[in-house]
């Protein structure tokens, strides 16, 4: 006899199994969706302002991350705001710049203005003074820095001058504002005239004429390829007006310039008029070799001496001349480290003249060391 099974489901369990199935898909939610997180620049904590000639010179930090700390993928603008109060009559002569993020003591009677404004003074009397999009922005990167300039009034007022940025996201949001920067506008000083450089083996030397009155000078150094000037290479105190920089790296162009200082804190400097380009050229031959000796040896002549001072020597040359009256000729055929050498080709009896020179990677030679020797 046959017979055949019967698979029967109940709609109990079909609705069971549903249910275990939704419930499973369901554990992984933890909530409804959150919004992604804003792009707001953290507030700028090291903006900072000084003078120089007709112009403010403004540099802060390039944002980064937001003020949660996340990685922020740059900025779109820059805002500079500014509020002023009238200058007292101590401090309208001469410009006044700090960049303060901390509670400052009480104002004196001789200081009147005070170093930073109340957060809500500041911005219920700040106006808008520029905007940097974002191709100035790019133009005003140097590195991990913003650096730009703004045009002052002339003659400058007798204003002071209350500074904050403010950066936008790459979507637009607004960052809090930065720290505030106190700046008085004055009369710059006059800048030095008769710039000059000279490329030395140590550096490049340079040198100008005296400003009446100044306190000191400013020098600055920039590529030949670059438009901006970093910091400043050296601060010389007057009556000086030479500087050496030392760390000028051969086969570099630069170009340099100096500014007179009237004041040294807050830096007031005068306008950048005279810049002077140097192409650092190698053409500086190297110290001389020390204690030549010749030694006469059996058929041949055995010349041996201290290797030069110079860090850049490639090598060495031994030139030799036959009597009184001859020309020196060479007796290799390319500068060698060694610093001996030995010449098997001089005739018997024959009074000669050595010459030894040291030879830098760049074909510069030194001033050769002599003497004379006879083969015995």
């Amino acid at each position: 006899m046959s017979s055949s099974v019967r698979s029967i489901v109940r709609p109990a369990t079909v609705l069971a199994a549903l249910l275990v199935v939704g419930t499973l898909s369901a554990c992984g939610k933890r909530g409804a969706p959150q919004p992604p997180l804003r792009a707001v620049p953290a507030p700028t904590k090291d903006f900072a302002a000084f003078q120089r000639g007709n112009q403010l010179m403004l540099r802060l930090s390039y944002p980064k991350a937001t003020p949660g700390g996340q990685a922020l993928a740059g900025i779109s603008s820059l805002e500079v705001w500014k509020a002023t109060r009238p200058a007292a009559p101590a401090t309208a002569a001469t410009a006044t710049t700090e960049a303060t993020t901390t509670p400052t003591p009480p104002t004196t009677p001789e200081d009147p203005n005070p170093p930073t404004l109340d957060a809500r003074e500041f911005a219920g009397a700040a106006q808008k003074l520029t905007t940097l999009e974002t191709t100035q922005v790019a133009g005003a990167t140097q590195g991990d820095r913003l650096v730009f300039t703004l045009d002052l009034p002339t003659p400058p007022p007798a204003e002071v001058y209350y500074l904050a940025v403010r950066t936008r996201g790459p979507e637009g949001d607004l960052s809090e504002w930065s720290n505030q920067v106190r700046i008085a506008p004055a009369a710059a000083p006059a800048s030095p005239s008769s710039l000059t450089a000279l490329a030395r083996v140590d550096g490049v030397e340079l040198s100008w004429q005296p400003v009446a009155g100044a306190l000191g000078y400013v020098v600055y150094r920039r590529d030949a390829s670059s438009r901006n000037y970093g910091e400043p290479i050296a601060t010389i105190v007057a009556p000086e007006t030479k500087a050496v920089d030392t760390k000028a790296v051969i086969g570099s162009s630069y170009i340099y310039a100096v500014t007179s200082v009237a004041r040294r804190a807050p830096i007031l400097e005068s306008a950048i008029q005279r810049e002077v380009e140097v192409r650092y050229n190698d053409r500086f031959p190297p110290a001389p070799v020390h204690d030549l000796v010749a030694l006469s040896e059996e058929g041949k002549i055995r010349l041996v001496w201290s290797a030069s001072d110079s860090l850049d020597v490639a090598g060495y040359r031994v030139y030799r001349r036959d009597g009184a009256g001859g020309e020196f000729r060479s007796l290799q055929s390319q500068a060698r480290p060694e610093t001996e050498f030995e010449d098997g080709t001089l005739t018997f009896g024959v009074r000669a003249t050595y010459r030894v020179t040291a030879v830098d990677a760049t074909g510069n030679e030194s001033e050769p060391r002599e003497i004379e020797a006879t083969l015995r």
